[in-house]
């Protein structure tokens, strides 16, 4: 059963763009060391509050990745910027496709 991780914390607005680059680096970092990341997503609330919601193929592959986490060089450096951190994870029990080809669509490109 897959599994996702949903960290929420604040962040100062003029590190946005921070954010993103530290975040992407160390997305790319952690798919290179530890296999079973399905997506990594990242949303924001407000201008302070963020979500990012990590989907994994198990439990088991999360806790690898956590377990190596102190391993990443680029972690130390996005949870720098990020404060009021907290973490749920939660097993997917239903997964449904927007699509009925499984892809993601644009609501705005319907005719």
């Amino acid at each position: 059963m897959t599994v996702a991780r949903f960290a929420r914390f604040h962040l100062e607005p003029t590190a946005t763009d921070e954010l993103i680059t530290r975040r992407a680096a160390l997305v790319a970092a952690i798919r290179q060391r530890f296999p079973g990341l399905i997506e990594a997503r990242l949303g924001r609330l407000d201008e302070r509050r963020w979500v990012d919601v990590w989907h994994w193929e198990s439990r088991a592959h999360l806790q690898r990745a956590l377990e190596g986490g102190p391993t990443i060089a680029e972690a130390p450096a996005v949870f720098a910027l990020t404060q009021e951190l907290s973490t749920e994870d939660v097993e997917i029990v239903d997964d449904v496709d927007r699509s009925p080809t499984g892809g993601d669509h644009d609501d705005d490109e319907q005719a």
